[in-house]
């Protein structure tokens, strides 16, 4: 879950490990805007609706890749689809611990 309170800039990463010839690792970063924690409005996590972020690089992507959000989503995930390896995803916000 992202911070609601911060700067909206939000850096997303992803790294591919795997073996030289092993088959790729397949992998798709989502985003929503749903909160199942959201006190007026919660939505359970099972309802919630994911989208494929908006960089076709991270959509079924096979090598890492970088993109930045101007307005933060709620949640962001990854999902491995295929491959024998691993995606790591790393997000970062802006300002989100107060000075």
């Amino acid at each position: 879950m992202l911070d609601a309170w911060a700067s909206p800039v939000v850096g997303v990463q992803v790294n591919v490990y795997q073996n030289p010839g092993d088959p790729p690792v397949v992998y798709t970063v989502q985003e929503t805007m749903d909160d199942p924690n959201d006190p007026l409005g919660a939505v359970p996590p099972a309802y919630m609706t994911w989208f494929n972020v908006n960089q076709p690089a991270m959509v079924n992507g096979t090598a890492p890749a970088q993109m930045f959000f101007n307005s933060a989503p709620r949640y962001i995930r990854l999902i491995q689809t295929a491959g024998k390896g691993i995606a790591m995803l790393t997000v970062t916000q802006a300002l989100s611990v107060p000075l």
